[in-house]
């Protein structure tokens, strides 16, 4: 039986974090680049609580997704997902990449989108 993932209706980018070091000056950068693009099922999981500082100098507002779609053997959970919708969301993977049905046919990863515009 064929699990159901329901529809990919998000279009993202899979990116990763490459380090490189400057050949004449010997500064270490890190930058993020594009793996692939792919359509996913996002849906928003309810905000458990918004954290603040309790002075309100700044305020952490996170909003949590599950994003599931079909296997890939690329991604890891140090990467990260952009969503590629106007304005681009950026998701720091926090849990998965996990296996959905038989033989790998889908795969799940949690995802966390971080502001601290307090948004």
């Amino acid at each position: 039986m064929r699990p159901k993932i329901g529809p990919l209706n998000t279009k993202v980018r899979i990116e990763r974090k490459m380090s490189s070091t400057d050949s004449d000056y010997g500064t270490g950068s890190e930058q993020w680049i594009p793996l692939a693009e792919t359509w996913v099922n996002k849906t928003d999981v309810m905000p458990s609580r918004d954290e603040s500082i309790s002075d309100k100098v700044i305020e952490v507002s996170s909003q949590r997704s599950r994003m599931r779609f079909r296997w890939r053997t690329d991604i890891t959970g140090s990467d990260r997902i952009v969503v590629l919708r106007s304005p681009e969301t950026i998701y720091q993977i926090i849990g998965g990449p996990a296996e959905i049905g038989e033989r790998r046919q889908y795969m799940e990863i949690m995802c966390e989108a971080v502001t601290t515009d307090g948004s």
